[in-house]
């Protein structure tokens, strides 16, 4: 099973006024090995997904101060392949051992 090494990264506006420019760039927060990295099963999301050439991903990471600073406008990158995923969903909270996180590949960043 492949658990990847992933690179987390947030977003970084250097200028004030960007009124819906996007980002200028991306900053690192962290670096972690996944414990756990399976595919979503089931649900209309995931279905609707799979149709659009989009996959979910559960992800499960040891608890950190670096770990607890990814939020859903963040970014992984899996160090190995080169594939970049978008954070949906980070739960840090339900377990003081792990971060629990839902990334998505195939849309935009």
């Amino acid at each position: 099973m492949h658990t990847p090494r992933l690179v987390f990264e947030a977003p970084v506006d250097l200028d004030d006024e960007a009124y819906g420019k996007g980002h200028d760039g991306w900053v690192p927060v962290c670096r972690a090995r996944a414990l756990m990295f399976s595919p979503e099963r089931a649900g209309e999301s995931v279905e609707a997904g799979r149709l659009s050439g989009a996959a979910r991903y559960k992800v499960r990471l040891w608890s950190s101060l670096g770990t607890r600073r990814i939020t859903t406008e963040c970014r992984a990158q899996d160090e190995m392949r080169g594939a970049y995923y978008n954070v949906r969903e980070v739960d840090a909270l339900s377990s003081p051992t792990f971060v629990f996180l839902v990334i998505e590949s195939g849309v935009a960043i």
